[in-house]
């Protein structure tokens, strides 16, 4: 099967960005919640699948360089 990255957004940063946030929707949470369920169905399916957090100080250059590592058919930042 494939190896797919799967890169959490707003995740890991050291400032107060947790992105999108509307009334008690805080986008952080949202996309912990469904990148959970995603990488639970993709490996129930035979996936390989690697979960990177966003590096506080990388661009997303960097973090598609460093996904680019596990030799992925597919990379996903994860955002709401």
């Amino acid at each position: 099967m494939a190896t797919i990255v799967l890169e959490r957004g707003h995740h890991g940063k050291l400032s107060e960005d947790l992105g999108a946030v509307r009334g008690s929707l805080v986008e952080s949470v949202i996309v912990r919640e469904y990148m959970r369920h995603t990488e639970d169905r993709l490996r129930s399916l035979g996936h390989r699948v690697v979960v990177q957090s966003a590096h506080p100080e990388t661009h997303y250059g960097a973090r598609q360089d460093r996904a680019d590592q596990y030799g992925p058919r597919v990379y996903v930042a994860c955002h709401v």
